[in-house]
C-alpha cells in the first residue's frame, strides 16, 4: 500500500475485485445416480472437470429416473443461462422408450418413440466438430424437433441442441461419459470442442 492509497482503496484493489471477477465462474455440477453405468458416467465427465472453464454446465450423466419437479427446476436454470448436458440412459434392451423419456420431452420439447431401426457400431457427430464416437446402447428414433441434429445413427437424428432462453440443451441419446472414462480420445475431442463453443 503506498502513502497515497487509502486503506479502503487498497482493500477494494486486492480483496474485493479479485472476488467480483470470479463471481462468474461455476463448478460443473454432474448429476448421477446408483446405476453402475451412470456412476461410471459421471467419473468420465469429472476426469475433464478442468475443460468446463468456470462455465455454467450442468451434466445429467445416464440418469434412469428423475421427478417432473427436478425436470421444472432444471428447465428453469436453463432458461436462466445454464447448458444442460443430458445424457439418456443407455438401454439394451429391445424397447427402447419409457416413461421416462415421455416426461423429458413434456419438459424439453424432444421425444423419443419406439423402433431402433439399424444399429450401427457409431454415432456420427455433426457439431461441434465432424467425428465418429462408439455407440452406446440401442437408440431410439426420435419424432421431429424445432431443434439443431448435432449427430445421426445410421442416418436417424439421435442428439440435439436446443436453446431455452438464455441457456442450451445438449441431447446424448447414447451416452459418451463412459467413453470418456475409458479415454477414448474421440470421445475427449468432442467435448473439449463442445465446451469451448
Amino acid at each position: 500500500m503506498t502513502g497515497k492509497q487509502s486503506r479502503r482503496g487498497f482493500l477494494q484493489q486486492n480483496l474485493l475485485l479479485p472476488c467480483l471477477s470470479s463471481a462468474h465462474l461455476f463448478e460443473p455440477e454432474i448429476l448421477n445416480d446408483s446405476w453402475c453405468l451412470s456412476q461410471e458416467s459421471a467419473t468420465g465427465y469429472r476426469s475433464l472437470e478442468a475443460a468446463f472453464g468456470g462455465r455454467n454446465i450442468i451434466v445429467a450423466a445416464g440418469l434412469r429416473t428423475v421427478s417432473m419437479a427436478r425436470l421444472h427446476e432444471l428447465h428453469k436454470r436453463v432458461n436462466a443461462g445454464a447448458w444442460l448436458i443430458w445424457e439418456r440412459a443407455a438401454t439394451f434392451a429391445e424397447q427402447t422408450v419409457s416413461e421416462f423419456d415421455a416426461r423429458f420431452a413434456q419438459i424439453f420439447g424432444i421425444r423419443a418413440i419406439e423402433g431402433t431401426g439399424t444399429q450401427t457400431l457409431y454415432v456420427r457427430y455433426l457439431w461441434p466438430a465432424p467425428t465418429l464416437v462408439r455407440r452406446m446402447g440401442n437408440l431410439p428414433r426420435f419424432e421431429p424437433a424445432t431443434a439443431q441434429v448435432i449427430a445421426t445413427h445410421a442416418g436417424e437424428p439421435c442428439a440435439f441442441k436446443r436453446n431455452f432462453g438464455k441457456g442450451s440443451v445438449i441431447y446424448l441419446s447414447s451416452m459418451l461419459g463412459p467413453q470418456l472414462a475409458a479415454a477414448d480420445e474421440s470421445s475427449k475431442l468432442l467435448l473439449e470442442t463442445l465446451l469451448r463453443n
